[in-house]
């Protein structure tokens, strides 16, 4: 049974011990979802910067000596055309979903949040994503 406690702390006063039961409340018990988000995200930075890499002669030199944001990477990879315009929305509402999980310990996942999620015209991005992977694959679709 998940044990309730007050969704702050004084972090200037709070002893070692508090500090400890707090931070095992939130990590391990208060949000589930914020490691799917975590995942999601990383997972999907990984896939940008493969697809950026691909078009890149040398990337090595932008990913080593650049700090390229997420959302940089996303619009990087929409203006390298390696993914669509639909995908760009999702993956930056991802991003901010992200960002609230980092930014505010009491975060909490909206329907809001979710529905963002949602790529727009589903079928066209389907298709799209098939012609992305019908190239890269050398012709075998997937």
């Amino acid at each position: 049974m998940k044990k309730k406690r007050s969704r702050s702390i004084d972090f200037s006063t709070a002893t070692h011990d508090e500090l400890d039961e707090y931070g095992m409340q939130m990590l391990v018990w208060d949000s589930p979802e914020i490691s799917i988000v975590l995942r999601g995200h990383l997972l999907i930075e990984r896939v940008l910067e493969t697809l950026i890499a691909q078009k890149m002669k040398h990337p090595e030199r932008f990913f080593e000596n650049h700090r390229a944001t997420f959302e940089m990477k996303v619009d990087l990879a929409y203006a390298l055309g390696v993914i669509p315009d639909a995908h760009c929305g999702a993956a930056k509402a991802l991003n901010n979903i992200r960002n609230g999980y980092a930014h505010h310990e009491d975060h909490k996942l909206s329907f809001e949040e979710l529905n963002s999620l949602k790529i727009r015209n589903y079928v066209a991005a389907a298709q799209a994503m098939r012609s992305i992977a019908y190239q890269r694959l050398g012709g075998f679709i997937v």
